[in-house]
């Protein structure tokens, strides 16, 4: 079987994608940290409270510019009043990242119901709270000035 084809069409081709498809391997200076909770509640454990302010305190210490974080708050519908549920553990979480200095910079929140994914081998948890950390210029991506 020859795969280059009479002319190297195939090389070609893979040449183009490669070329073409570039972008979508771009950098990505963000950071994330998910926070579980106990079923129902969105009081924060102590073991994952510990885990929230290491990851803060490093990150301060790696990005002193701070961009903003946004705090995604997640309930399953079958918790207890879920979505008033998911924007308790957001605003729990928000509250955290203020005091740990987080605050510095802009923090959007957002609650919603969990939708569960039903993939085999992967975890399916939907009393969490979702961190994204974007840190201000510099960082290990290429910045764009404006």
């Amino acid at each position: 079987m020859n795969l280059i084809g009479s002319n190297g069409k195939l090389i070609w081709a893979c040449i183009a994608l490669a070329f073409f498809s570039a972008g979508t391997f771009a950098c990505s200076p963000v950071h994330t940290l998910d926070v579980s909770f106990e079923r129902d509640s969105a009081k924060v454990s102590g073991d994952e409270l510990t885990r929230v302010a290491n990851w803060a305190i490093d990150l301060q210490l790696k990005y002193p510019n701070l961009d903003r974080t946004s705090v995604g708050g997640l309930a399953e519908a079958d918790e207890r009043q879920p979505h008033v549920l998911a924007q308790q553990r957001a605003e729990s979480i928000k509250g955290l990242l203020v005091t740990l200095g987080l605050g510095r910079a802009p923090i959007d929140v957002d609650a919603r119901l969990y939708k569960s994914h039903h993939l085999s081998g992967v975890p399916d948890n939907g009393r969490r709270v979702e961190i994204d950390f974007l840190p201000g210029c510099p960082h290990e991506c290429p910045c764009q000035v404006k």
